[in-house]
């Protein structure tokens, strides 16, 4: 039975398994948080990343295996396919979520949550410059390629998704994607 709390959180009874309580308040200890911060970070991943992972057949491996990938792959092939992912995946994502295809939701869920939650992407900013004109601002740690490859294929997904005109500078570790909102013609 569920019950609605004031901070709109709900209380609920749950039956877990004691060797994941366990490894959860093992967790928790370590990481000076609560049982329920820890439940709630891992239900939290799970909606927001892990179930969408696996509907997308998501290949998990660690970081060293994707800077090889990155630093041996054709570049012009994998700036393609990272776009064409993205394609499927960001309206599937928004679709099934009803979230409405817009700049506003695609940081939010797409860089914000996914990206990052995903370990591609170390950390996401954004800010509005005075130009009127969005910044984004994606940190990570796989090399000049990658910002090439990254900021070209993210540049292609705002245009055919929304039709806005975005240019990228890459850095070694970084890429910023400057988008106008002003539609294309």
């Amino acid at each position: 039975m569920t019950k609605q709390a004031k901070s709109s959180k709900t209380n609920v009874n749950l039956a877990i398994d004691s060797d994941i309580v366990g490894e959860l308040k093992q967790d928790a200890k370590n990481k000076s948080m609560s049982l329920n911060a820890i439940i709630n970070t891992v239900l939290r991943k799970y909606t927001e990343f892990y179930k969408y992972s696996d509907e997308l057949n998501v290949c998990m491996m660690p970081k060293s295996h994707y800077r090889f990938i990155v630093e041996n792959i054709n570049e012009k092939k994998h700036t393609y396919s990272i776009a064409q992912d993205l394609l499927q995946w960001i309206p599937l994502y928004m679709n099934q979520r009803n979230i409405p295809l817009s700049l506003d939701n695609i940081i939010k869920y797409s860089f914000e949550i996914f990206a990052v939650g995903g370990r591609v992407i170390d950390s996401f900013s954004h800010y509005t410059d005075t130009n009127g004109n969005k910044n984004l601002v994606f940190k990570h740690d796989f090399g000049m390629k990658f910002s090439r490859m990254a900021g070209a294929a993210t540049c292609q997904v705002l245009k055919e998704l929304l039709n806005l005109h975005a240019t990228f500078k890459p850095f070694h570790n970084n890429f910023v994607v400057r988008v106008s909102e002003r539609e294309l013609l």
